[in-house]
């Protein structure tokens, strides 16, 4: 899994019951990190506490090495704009890290959407890890 800290974002090792499905990789990010790792997870709207992402349905999440299907929260266009990249860096990194090819973000209609990269480009295209890897820091 990958979490904040300071401004990029840092791995941690996170033990996932087997079969490693791409909805147990989301709900680790919505849970957070160890309350003792000085670091946290943008996975959630900061002023409900409702979780910003969701596996679509559509997607076939128990296929490793294949696409995912991550829905966005309406609140997600509401977090600031350095916030929403650590947010998508956080996703495209762990589900990356778990197998997942790429990641393709749609609204809750399922149409995609245009997703910042840490360089300020809208990249309207399923994302992979190299897009989002300038945000990797050390723990």
């Amino acid at each position: 899994m990958f979490f904040v800290r300071d401004e990029g974002l840092a791995a941690v090792n996170t033990e996932l019951p087997p079969p490693v499905v791409a909805e147990s990789v989301v709900n680790a990010l919505v849970t957070g990190p160890p309350a003792d790792s000085g670091l946290r997870s943008v996975a959630v709207d900061p002023l409900t506490g409702l979780s910003l992402i969701a596996i679509s349905l559509e997607s076939a999440p128990n296929s490793t090495g294949a696409e995912v299907t991550v829905v966005l929260a309406a609140q997600f266009s509401a977090l600031p704009p350095n916030e929403q990249v650590l947010l998508l860096g956080q996703v495209v990194l762990s589900l990356s890290s778990a197998g997942w090819s790429s990641v393709a973000f749609v609204d809750s209609a399922g149409a995609l959407v245009a997703v910042p990269a840490p360089d300020g480009r809208l990249l309207v295209r399923p994302v992979v890890a190299g897009d989002y890897a300038s945000l990797i820091v050390e723990l």
